[in-house]
């Protein structure tokens, strides 16, 4: 199977003591997973989800607040 490779982007920021907000890009070329032989378990487009990202770009933002 050839590799592939994902880049991941993410940071946060302390608003002050109790609150931070971050942020996180995954897979930020939206790259598609590399076909693979068939197996059981895998998606029917022949993606495998144990080798390859097969979600595409994904965003998270938040904000946490700690005690």
């Amino acid at each position: 199977m050839p590799g592939a490779f994902y880049l991941g982007l993410g940071g946060s920021y302390e608003i002050n003591d109790k609150w931070q907000t971050y942020f996180k890009i995954d897979n930020v070329a939206n790259l598609d997973p590399t076909p693979s032989p068939p197996v059981v378990w895998g998606n029917n487009d022949g993606s495998n989800p144990a080798l390859y990202d097969t979600v595409g770009r994904m965003f998270h933002i938040g904000v946490r607040v700690h005690d």
